[in-house]
């Protein structure tokens, strides 16, 4: 469960800092006024999962990622066969053709675990879910910052929605389309002199 004071003063400390992007690898169900008003307070790109319910976020918002605001950009996840992410354990992948802006590799991604071995460190395992996806447009937003640092919360939002490679299986999303990482990065222009 997550308090409206941890995560709201989370994300005000970003602000406070001047962090660019901030990745929300979390969803609930409940809409939460100081959440809602800390990341429009926000002027950085709030990524966030959709979440894994399996459901339409259009009818069932999930939160942060349902907040309506220019910052944020909503992320399902996608699979290798470039499908929406629907996994052995009941989940999916959330999607909504005005709430999740565009798929991003979810199924089955490398990262670190929980668990350390005292002697070999962090240990790594497969993982899977709308979790795993969101960092991925996060990596992606932050080279196109290092591109051009001037870009605009919107404006990042933008060059990555625009420039997915769009599959039917996509098509209950804003973009249609999964990341494209090459391809957001080519759009990013040039900082001006």
């Amino acid at each position: 469960m997550f308090f409206a004071g941890p995560v709201a003063n989370a994300i005000n400390y970003a602000t406070n800092q001047g962090i660019h992007i901030l990745n929300a690898s979390f969803a609930f169900d409940k809409y939460e006024p100081a959440h809602y008003q800390a990341i429009s307070n926000y002027p950085g790109l709030f990524v966030a999962a959709a979440g894994n319910n399996g459901t339409n976020n259009d009818t069932t918002p999930r939160y942060p990622a349902s907040y309506v605001l220019s910052n944020i950009i909503s992320v399902g996840a996608s699979t290798e066969a470039n499908t929406r992410a629907i996994w052995t354990n009941g989940q999916a992948s959330n999607y909504g053709k005005t709430s999740v802006h565009l798929f991003a590799p979810g199924d089955n991604i490398l990262s670190t675990t929980k668990l350390i071995d005292l002697i070999a460190g962090p240990l790594y395992g497969r993982k899977s879910g709308t979790s795993m996806a969101a960092p991925q447009v996060t990596g992606v937003a932050a080279l196109m910052l290092s591109k051009n640092p001037n870009l605009t919360p919107l404006q990042i939002r933008t060059y990555i929605v625009n420039n997915v490679d769009t599959a039917s299986a996509f098509s209950n999303s804003i973009s249609g389309g999964r990341l494209n990482a090459q391809r957001a990065l080519a759009a990013v222009p040039a900082p001006s002199p």
